[in-house]
């Protein structure tokens, strides 16, 4: 076991053996500039090291963790961003990233939030 978790510090990635429960919300695209957004939060959670835009990728916000997420929308859409394309979420929808490169796209004018899972692994 990886021992406690419990520390009351936010981290971007959970333990090997734990998981996050993280809800989330969104503002639209235009209201923010989504790679320097997610520059930030990602460094916030101590994972700036998860950032993979500007690799060889247009795609803003562009992030991979050592996490299988669940992530389901509770309101609003989302579009969820690949490498390989793009899903529209609407609230109901679920998606399982496993390590994937991906990013988020709020294209709407109103914020949108989700609940995601994310437990450790390795990838």
């Amino acid at each position: 076991m990886d021992g406690d978790a419990s520390t009351g510090e936010v981290l971007l990635d959970p333990p090997l053996t734990g998981f996050v429960y993280r809800v989330t919300t969104f503002p639209p695209d235009s209201e923010w500039d989504p790679a320097a957004g997610y520059a930030a939060s990602l460094e916030a959670l101590g994972g700036a090291d998860a950032m993979r835009d500007g690799e060889g990728s247009d795609i803003a916000g562009l992030h991979e963790t050592d996490t299988v997420d669940i992530v389901t929308l509770l309101s609003g859409e989302l579009y969820a961003i690949t490498e390989s394309g793009e899903t529209l979420l609407k609230p109901g929808d679920s998606i399982v990233t496993r390590g994937t490169k991906h990013s988020w796209s709020n294209r709407t004018d109103k914020p949108c939030t989700l609940v995601c899972v994310q437990c450790g692994a390795t990838r």
